[in-house]
């Protein structure tokens, strides 16, 4: 039997057919609680197969009725057209038509996140409404100057302990003083939680190697490592590097038609989120030395900077797929910088310091010299690796773009020269 659900916030719509040329055998509906729908999966065969749009509730409801033993398939609504191209609409209809599509094995399907790949998703997505309802406050705060014509450019942070003591002495009427000290106790409040959500995301990125593999790409901490992995999920479900891309939002639209091919902007399907902190990851290699803004400035001599961003966004990508694929590290990761990211995630995680002092990290008294020695070697490393990736580029000039793609991302491509020699983090040059 091949069922259809239509859901809605009050009720879902049931039809039932026994192949996609057979009339509708039964149709009903009943209220969309967690007892209606757990006797409804009662009456499910393990020969049954279910269809269900994807839609807010749709995993908690695929779980109940996978209870089962029934086949439950979640439909993708932006594929799925019919539906929302049909003339007669209603409830019943839709229902039947994704019956019909499914007993003709043309729905397109949702993947159904595991357990643990749903929490940590609602936990980022959380922790990003968190943040943006303290920038909204911060913002208000901003307003509230502005509006009085209070200047504060020489303050390079409003919110530090030095701009915190110029909010308090600021002279403002009665009524904006009422306003402003309301709106700073609910941005302590709200700093205070999301110290709580990263102690939380710390801890849950502590026990993930993935994650931590994540994290050895310059300008990706566990905040954004975490992230990047809730919205990949499984990386094995994705066949090659092109298709997570694709995933992402941040392949090319096409349009091709006989000898007529149009390539756009990108699609920006996806997750949202997982765009921006790729995205903001891109930013900051692109400043940082390395084979990365080597691509990054060679892209941007014959585009837009914006344009290279974007590429270096969905380089990062594909570096990714094949990091979590081959379970390999990202080869021109910075040793100091890495260990300085994994100790931050320690001490977020579990508040345990090993006698570092509080800024940066730094070592003090005897190691002092060594951790600078170290940053030096950090930062020429990373010079001679953008230097080796230059001179690649320039020796592939004219063979295909693969081949000068396989530095970054391929790391068992015969073509390539030995990696650049990293120097001790003790060692003298």
């Amino acid at each position: 039997m091949f069922i259809g659900l239509d859901i809605h916030k009050a009720f879902i719509h049931v039809v039932k057919i026994k192949n996609a040329g057979a009339p509708v055998k039964e149709s009903f509906q009943f209220p969309t609680t967690v007892e209606e729908i757990t006797k409804f999966a009662g009456t499910l065969k393990p020969k049954d197969q279910v269809v269900l749009e994807s839609t807010l509730h749709s995993v908690p409801i695929a779980k109940i009725l996978g209870q089962s033993g029934a086949k439950i398939v979640i439909s993708n609504p932006i594929k799925t057209k019919m539906i929302a191209n049909s003339r007669i609409k209603s409830d019943k209809v839709d229902a039947e038509v994704l019956a019909r599509l499914l007993a003709s094995d043309f729905i397109p399907t949702v993947w159904l996140p595991t357990p643990e790949i749903t929490e940590i998703r609602k936990l980022t997505v959380f922790s990003d409404i968190v943040t943006s309802q303290r920038t909204i406050v911060k913002n208000k705060i901003h307003s509230v100057l502005h509006r009085n014509l209070i200047s504060y450019g020489h303050l390079p942070n409003l919110f530090n302990s030095v701009g915190r003591k110029f909010l308090d002495e600021v002279q403002l009427p009665e009524d904006e003083v009422f306003q402003l000290k309301i709106e700073l106790q609910i941005l302590d409040y709200l700093d205070k939680q999301i110290n709580i959500i990263k102690e939380r995301i710390a801890r849950k990125v502590i026990t993930d190697e993935d994650c931590k593999r994540i994290m050895t790409i310059p300008g990706i901490d566990f905040y954004s490592a975490l992230s990047i992995k809730a919205v990949i999920g499984d990386i094995t479900r994705f066949g090659n590097q092109w298709k997570l891309v694709s995933y992402m939002g941040l392949n090319p639209r096409m349009y091709q038609s006989g000898n007529s091919c149009y390539i756009g902007k990108i699609t920006k399907s996806g997750s949202r989120h997982a765009r921006w902190v790729l995205v903001q990851a891109a930013n900051q290699i692109a400043k940082t030395p390395g084979p990365l803004r080597a691509f990054f400035l060679r892209v941007k001599r014959r585009s837009h900077r914006n344009t290279a961003i974007v590429a270096v966004a969905s380089k990062l990508t594909r570096i990714i797929w094949f990091m979590l694929t081959r379970k390999t590290d990202f080869r021109f990761a910075h040793p100091l910088r890495t260990k300085e990211k994994m100790a931050k995630l320690r001490i977020v995680a579990t508040g345990v310091r090993l006698g570092f002092s509080k800024k940066k990290g730094a070592p003090k008294g005897a190691g002092r010299q060594e951790y600078l020695l170290a940053r030096v070697h950090d930062h020429d490393n990373a010079i001679q690796g953008q230097k080796e990736y230059e001179e690649f580029v320039e020796s592939r000039v004219g063979t295909k773009q693969v081949k000068v793609n396989a530095l970054l991302i391929n790391p068992v491509v015969q073509e390539i020269p030995t990696e650049p020699k990293v120097k001790s983090l003790v060692s003298s040059k």
